[in-house]
């Protein structure tokens, strides 16, 4: 998609990311060329090809994780500069999968929750959570399901560890 075809997608707000990004050979995809805000990630049906770069979503953004045994990552950017970011794990296998991002790096979100949930007996988890303009003072964590956070880096001048 380029700003020469950006007018032809309209009508949803929800991108569904499975299988894309870097080592598919997928550049960042600019969410403010489309028509309408972007303000869900789905990652469904794959986990995505290294990290993708999704730029100018919506100021309230969802990312819903459904795909079993996930390990995606995902670079995003608002594009009023500031928002918030809500993680939704929701794995439906009946077998109980865990669900990773492996690194989940934002700009501007001053507050990200993550919902838990899915099939019972599975553990999600964020391996590392990056927010790259120390904006961030709040993450809420819910759910009936394991979860583990292996890191919250607020300091881009800082290497990230896990714990």
């Amino acid at each position: 998609m380029n700003a020469g075809d950006a007018a032809n997608i309209s009508n949803f707000q929800v991108l569904d990311v499975s299988g894309f990004g870097a080592t598919a050979g997928n550049g960042a995809l600019d969410a403010s060329l489309m028509a309408t805000a972007v303000s869900g990630v789905s990652i469904s049906t794959a986990s995505t090809a290294g990290a993708a770069t999704l730029l100018n979503l919506g100021s309230a953004v969802t990312v819903t994780d459904s795909f079993d045994g996930d390990s995606s990552s995902l670079v995003l950017t608002h594009s009023a500069g500031a928002g918030t970011l809500a993680v939704n794990f929701a794995d439906a296998a009946k077998v109980p999968t865990s669900e990773t991002l492996a690194a989940l790096t934002s700009t501007g979100d001053t507050s990200i929750s993550v919902s838990s949930l899915g099939t019972k007996g599975a553990a999600n988890a964020i391996t590392n959570l990056t927010e790259t303009d120390n904006h961030l003072t709040t993450v809420t964590i819910t759910g009936s399901n394991a979860f583990t956070l292996g890191g919250i880096h607020t300091n881009t001048a800082a290497t990230a560890t896990t714990a």
